[in-house]
């Protein structure tokens, strides 16, 4: 339908209830994130809008690790579907 009136997507937004440094449902919310990438492919959209924590403090080594894992998953996944991931980082 864009298409056919000659526009394109410029991104789309994948609201999430916790952030990608939270352990609970920590991998639904990763394939989450996958779908919602090759969803964007699919619509001729180049970038992923993802809402980004607050850095973890010294304090919150867990936080830390876990928030790792989230953007070692993302970063080499965006890369292979060709979709580029802007976090949003709120106005915190």
């Amino acid at each position: 339908l864009l298409r056919s009136y000659s526009l394109t997507l410029a991104s789309v937004e994948a609201p999430l209830r916790y952030g990608i440094d939270t352990f609970e449902n920590h991998q639904k919310r990763l394939e989450f994130l996958a779908e919602t990438m090759t969803f964007a492919f699919e619509m001729g959209s180049p970038t992923v809008v993802v809402p980004f924590p607050k850095l973890p403090l010294e304090s919150e080594p867990d936080r830390a690790r876990i928030l790792k894992e989230s953007l070692d998953f993302l970063g080499p996944l965006g890369d292979r579907i060709g979709i580029r991931i802007a976090f949003d980082i709120g106005l915190d």
